[in-house]
């Protein structure tokens, strides 16, 4: 199997695959995008975890920024849908992966997931620099098209509003975006990770920090984009309360009889 040689450039919270060596000639826009996004993700999967791309599904594709030209490399389209991913449990690599020993598994023994997807690439892929730009969102919030094109903050881009000043279109780059936060909460548009469900009772303890902005006597555990872990009926009576001003600084217990946690649907 031939394959592409590309450098990994960490730039802030965004990385660009640079290919130095092409192999073979991509004979559509389809297959270009899955043979460049395949050796991508495996690259961003293959140092913490070890995951492998099953597929792509396509679900949308269109002009982007009312198919606006930019420059020499011409109009963009965009391209949505979901990647598919399989984990092997027994793999020393994904060993510290919570639970996943847990999770359900094909017939091939391996566990199934996905993540959203958003590509924004050339139309005429020949007139792009053949580099593939992945921005890392914050907690399924796009922050690239901020940082390098000076846009204005949207998690669906669309319009001529949404590229900016057409920086990273001008210079001709695929730009990738993928879910990687299993906990999100849908809304806004956040690209989120689906894992598995697993099947059974799950126990064990669970921490989790709030910031309040402002003096309140009530304050939810999860925040407005994130969720949180029911606790149990034991969890309720022996969960702890501490304080500290800085994230440094050593936790002082609150009593429990100044403190209560509730649970509501």
């Amino acid at each position: 199997m031939k394959r592409i040689v590309a450098f990994l450039i960490a730039l802030n919270t965004t990385l660009i695959l640079l290919p130095t060596m092409w192999t073979y000639w991509f004979r559509s826009r389809f297959s270009f995008c899955l043979q460049l996004l395949t050796p991508a993700f495996l690259c961003l999967l293959s140092g913490p975890l070890l995951a492998e791309v099953t597929r792509f599904e396509i679900t949308q594709r269109e002009p982007f920024a009312e198919g606006k030209l930019f420059g020499a490399v011409g109009a963009y389209e965009r391209i949505v849908g979901r990647v598919h991913f399989e984990l092997d449990p027994a793999l020393p690599q994904n060993q510290h992966v919570i639970d996943l020993k847990l999770a359900p598994r094909n017939e091939r023994g391996r566990v199934e997931l996905s993540a959203d997807l958003l590509i924004l690439a050339p139309v005429e892929l020949s007139k792009g620099n053949g580099a593939l730009l992945y921005g890392v969102n914050n907690r399924g919030n796009l922050i690239t098209l901020r940082n390098f094109n000076n846009a204005p903050g949207n998690n669906d881009p669309k319009d001529e509003t949404h590229a900016g000043n057409g920086f990273l279109m001008r210079h001709g780059f695929t730009v990738v975006w993928s879910g990687w936060d299993g906990e999100l909460l849908p809304g806004n548009n956040r690209l989120r990770l689906f894992p598995p469900p697993v099947a059974g009772k799950i126990t064990g303890r669970v921490r989790c920090e709030i910031v309040p902005a402002a003096d309140t006597n009530r304050m939810l555990v999860n925040w407005d984009n994130h969720g949180s872990y029911r606790p149990t009926a034991e969890g309720l009576g022996t969960a702890t309360l501490t304080h500290r001003l800085l994230v440094g600084d050593p936790r002082v217990p609150i009593p429990r009889e100044d403190w209560q946690l509730h649970v509501s649907d």
